[in-house]
């Protein structure tokens, strides 16, 4: 099974306790970058004495998605599988959306934890009343 986990945005006390209680029962951690997410997890085993286990870090990034997507297999994902970006939710800004369709396209069970994202934290905090919301994307850098 595959579960998207957001990670925090800024503040790590944002981080929700599934989230936390999914980090630290992943077998394999999927991660937009290895660092960032071994980094969160010391602190977060550190700050709330989480029990640690024996995982397996793998890449997966923007450059690399595609590539991963073509040679995973499916039996990959009989395993606890999380995937985590760097900071927000995965899917929004952030790769993911390729294995959620990947588990689409081949029955695997996958699941989305709710939480950090900076679009909607910067809609709500515009004030906005009289209004829609649409996102067409982000402007090019």
């Amino acid at each position: 099974m595959l579960t998207l986990v957001p990670t925090p945005i800024g503040n790590i006390a944002d981080i929700s306790l599934r989230a936390m209680e999914m980090l630290s029962s992943a077998d394999i951690l999927l991660c937009e970058d290895t660092r960032v997410t071994k980094k969160l997890l010391n602190i977060l085993f550190e700050r709330y004495q989480l029990e640690r286990k024996e995982q397996d870090f793998i890449a997966l990034h923007s450059h690399n998605e595609a590539q991963f997507i073509q040679k995973v297999s499916q039996d990959f994902f009989d395993k606890n599988i999380v995937y985590v970006s760097d900071a927000g939710m995965p899917g929004i800004s952030d790769p993911g959306q390729l294995l959620v369709r990947y588990c689409q396209d081949n029955g695997i069970e996958y699941d989305i934890l709710p939480g950090a994202n900076a679009l909607l934290t910067a809609f709500v905090a515009s004030g906005f009343v009289h209004t829609q919301m649409l996102f067409y994307g982000f402007f090019a850098s």
